[in-house]
């Protein structure tokens, strides 16, 4: 049996939903209930309150049966971070041979291979409009110093947590080619750097949330004040 169309609210639902960990298993209990769970904005809230900011794009490229390109530009009107290291990453997934491999069966390498090309298309084309694509993958540059095989200053550490939006993505098998490794010297050595670097990271990510806030502050203001000179503007032709 059906719940009554009328109960319990919209927004009762709407509140349950965003802090269920797995809400999509409530879509088998009622057809209300499966309709609503097609509702755009609901999976962009649930997304960024379960991931945050900087990881809600990349879990919602690994569900690439929901992923299209209107979440896509929900999600980014949400609040959702677009890294560069996400969009350079599904554009040599989607639009190079080099991955079409056996291998692609291992979750971290058929990440963003189930999305439709035009959802792949629609994010390489805003992160081509938002920076321009560098030659070096930005994953590889932050994988390179945080094993120490690389050094950054810290104008590049900034560039890439704030410019370039980065956020570490939990698809390098790099850590596990190093907790392989037979030389125990090399392994260890390794794993030392990267976690005496762990609060550096924290402090980039803290910087980033702040850098995309003064950027939101910014761009209220500036369409406040948009706002307040057109009807100024209309009172004047009045």
């Amino acid at each position: 049996m059906d719940w009554p169309s009328h109960f319990p609210p919209d927004e009762i639902l709407f509140e349950i939903w965003l802090h269920v960990d797995d809400p999509w298993c409530l879509t088998w209990t009622s057809r209300r209930l499966y309709a609503f769970s097609k509702q755009t904005h609901l999976r962009s809230l649930w997304l960024l309150q379960q991931y945050g900011e900087p990881y809600a794009m990349f879990h919602a490229i690994a569900r690439s049966k929901m992923f299209d390109p209107e979440l896509f530009r929900d999600l980014l009107a949400s609040g959702a971070t677009l890294s560069l290291a996400i969009v350079q990453e599904l554009a040599k997934r989607q639009f190079s041979d080099v991955n079409n491999k056996p291998m692609m069966a291992l979750s971290y390498m058929s990440w963003g291979k189930g999305i439709s090309f035009e959802a792949a298309l629609a994010v390489v084309t805003e992160g081509r409009r938002r920076q321009a694509m560098t030659s070096r993958c930005d994953s590889l540059k932050y994988q390179d110093w945080l094993f120490g095989t690389q050094e950054m200053l810290e104008s590049q550490l900034e560039e890439l947590f704030c410019k370039h939006q980065f956020a570490p993505l939990p698809l390098l098998p790099h850590w596990q080619s190093i907790s392989q490794s037979e030389d125990s010297w090399v392994k260890e050595s390794a794993m030392d750097k990267a976690y005496s670097k762990i609060r550096l990271v924290v402090k980039y990510m803290q910087r980033q949330r702040e850098y995309n806030a003064a950027k939101r502050r910014l761009a209220g203001s500036s369409e406040s004040t948009v706002r307040v000179g057109s009807r100024q503007t209309s009172s004047r032709d009045l």
